[in-house]
């Protein structure tokens, strides 16, 4: 019994394992983020219409994650935004970075595709669903 006790705490989905600590970020991340304090109540779903901030804000080659709202927007070449939704389909963990092209969840080291959301790496074997964010200014909607 204690040897299934421990294989499944090695993929637990506590409230611990869905943390992506802002401050294990390495140096070389894109990644802008918008956190949420740790005694903050659950993030909600962002919705249509909602304003997420300026796009200047989204490094070209990298992307944003917006804790609050379980979105990650990514910029995969100049002017070309796209969003994501930032949990991961594998266990549910929020992804943790962007970078290099590539959106990464640290729970498990899933890794996907910041242009189109496909999986690059596993253990995850779907994709980051996809949202809509469109311009009005330099202001980034959620669709």
């Amino acid at each position: 019994m204690a040897g299934v006790v421990a294989a499944l705490t090695g993929c637990g989905t506590d409230a611990s394992s869905r943390q992506h600590p802002s401050d294990t970020q390495h140096p070389s991340d894109t990644t802008a983020r918008t956190s949420t304090p740790p005694t903050a109540a659950a993030p909600s779903p962002a919705v249509a219409g909602e304003d997420l901030g300026t796009a200047s804000g989204i490094p070209i080659g990298g992307g944003k994650i917006f804790d609050q709202q379980r979105v990650v927007v990514t910029q995969p070449v100049a002017g070309q935004y796209k969003a994501f939704d930032a949990v991961c389909p594998h266990s549910g963990c929020l992804v943790s970075a962007v970078s290099d092209g590539v959106i990464k969840c640290q729970c498990h080291g899933s890794l996907f595709s910041a242009s189109d959301g496909s999986v690059e790496a596993g253990p995850s074997q779907q994709p980051l669903s996809a949202r809509t964010v469109a311009l009005r200014g330099d202001d980034l909607i959620l669709q």
